[in-house]
């Protein structure tokens, strides 16, 4: 199909095209009602080893975002949330479940942990249901990482973790995020609608359908009224055209 083939089809198309995208958007808008609601909680750390005259700068800064890898490892792990469910902390535990792998899991999605390339810095962003709870949490991260490294890393004095701002907690939900779901479904019915143009030009679409139904019974109840006046004239012609009864008979 070339893009004049395209247009013209878009042209007897547009209304069921139209109506494609805002179910899609209105979909797209609607399901951000049906899924869970989340606060962040964000924290951002400087993980650098001490300085060595025998390595060169290059190779200390690859040095460091292999350290925030390994961090970033040592966070999502089991010994790690372990750690953080420690009374001191005061995290509600019951909300990551009770089987070890649904822990994890939910664990894992919870404390979301980047890197940045070719640097040592580490990004936690904790996501949960209560405000309160999310700051708890990414509050015990940062604790464990500045503090008792050393249970995970060992007594290892070249790393140096600085922290580049205290925890942040969002006063409202960021997810779901309505606007780029609704936004998504724009996109989502635009694109259905230009498949079915692409792939199926000469498939009525249901619009078409709809106002043939919708016209079908106004077409045949005109065509009957056409016919019975028809009908009418027809009779009253002949009736004129015939001879008076009251002729004498030869």
């Amino acid at each position: 199909m070339n893009i004049k083939d395209f247009f013209t089809s878009l042209k007897a198309k547009w209304e069921a095209a139209i109506i494609i995208t805002v179910l899609a958007a209105t979909f797209g808008l609607y399901i951000n009602f049906f899924l869970p609601h989340y606060y962040q909680s964000h924290t951002e750390f400087l993980i650098v080893q001490r300085q060595n005259p025998n390595i060169d700068a290059y190779t200390a800064i690859k040095g460091a975002e292999q350290l925030a890898y390994t961090f970033k490892q040592i966070v999502l792990s089991p010994a790690f949330f372990e750690k953080i469910s420690e009374p001191v902390f005061d995290v509600e535990t019951s909300y990551f479940g009770q089987e070890p792998k649904k822990i994890i899991k939910k664990w894992q999605k919870t404390a979301i942990v980047e890197t940045v390339p070719n640097t040592g810095i580490l990004k936690i962003d904790v996501f949960h249901s209560d405000q309160r709870e999310a700051q708890k949490i990414n509050q015990a991260i940062s604790y464990v990482i500045s503090n008792e490294r050393h249970l995970f890393l060992g007594d290892n004095q070249e790393i140096n973790v600085m922290s580049l701002g205290k925890a942040t907690v969002s006063n409202k939900n960021v997810k779901p995020n309505a606007l780029v779901n609704t936004l998504l479904g724009v996109i989502t019915g635009i694109v259905l609608s230009a498949s079915l143009i692409i792939f199926l030009p000469n498939k009525k679409m249901f619009v078409s359908y709809a106002k043939k139904s919708a016209l079908e019974p106004v077409t045949k109840s005109r065509k009957k009224r056409q016919i019975i006046k028809e009908q009418a004239e027809i009779i009253e012609l002949t009736r004129k055209a015939s001879a008076p009864s009251n002729l004498p008979i030869i």
